[in-house]
C-alpha cells in the first residue's frame, strides 16, 4: 500500500495531558518533602523510629491497643518536646507563640496522627502496584470496583 500512509502518532499526544492537570505530580518528591514545616521533621523521624520498632516487636498487621498508643505517644512527646519547643522559639520568637495554651496538646496530637498513619501506611505497602497512583493501567484497578 504505497499511496497509503497511516501515522499513529498524533494520538500519542493525549499521554501528556495528566502531568498538564496534575502539576503536583510532576514536581520531584524530594521538593514536597522540603516543603513540610520544620516541626514535621523533628518529629516524623522519631515517630518512624517508633514504628520500626513496634513492627519488629509485633509485625505490621498488630493493632495496638489504645493504651499502648497513648504511651508510646507520650515516650515520643517526651523526647521531642524540648526540640520543637526550641524550633518554635527560634521562628517566632519567645513571645509570639502562636497556639499559646493548646501548643503540647496540639503536638500531641499531632504525634498520635503521624503515629496511626505510619502504622497503617506499613500495613497497606503490599497491596496495589505503584503507591499511592492505583492501577499503571489507568482506571479503575484489576476490575470495576478497585483491587
Amino acid at each position: 500500500m504505497q499511496g497509503y500512509e497511516y501515522d499513529w502518532r498524533p494520538c500519542m499526544q493525549t499521554m501528556g495531558i495528566p502531568s498538564q492537570c496534575y502539576p503536583m505530580m510532576t514536581m520531584p518528591e524530594q521538593q514536597l518533602e522540603n516543603m513540610y514545616p520544620n516541626i514535621y521533621n523533628i518529629v516524623n523521624p522519631v515517630v518512624e523510629n517508633h514504628c520500626d520498632n513496634i513492627c519488629m516487636k509485633y509485625g505490621t498487621m498488630n493493632t495496638p491497643t489504645k493504651e499502648y498508643l497513648e504511651t508510646t505517644t507520650d515516650n515520643i512527646l517526651a523526647e521531642v518536646e524540648p526540640q520543637v519547643t526550641a524550633e518554635i522559639e527560634k521562628e517566632t520568637g519567645a513571645g509570639e507563640r502562636q497556639f499559646g495554651f493548646g501548643g503540647r496538646r496540639l503536638l500531641r496530637s499531632l504525634i498520635g496522627i503521624l503515629l496511626i498513619r505510619n502504622l497503617l501506611g506499613r500495613r497497606r505497602r503490599p497491596f496495589g502496584f505503584f503507591p499511592g497512583f492505583g492501577s499503571p493501567f489507568g482506571g479503575f484497578g484489576g476490575g470495576f470496583g478497585g483491587f
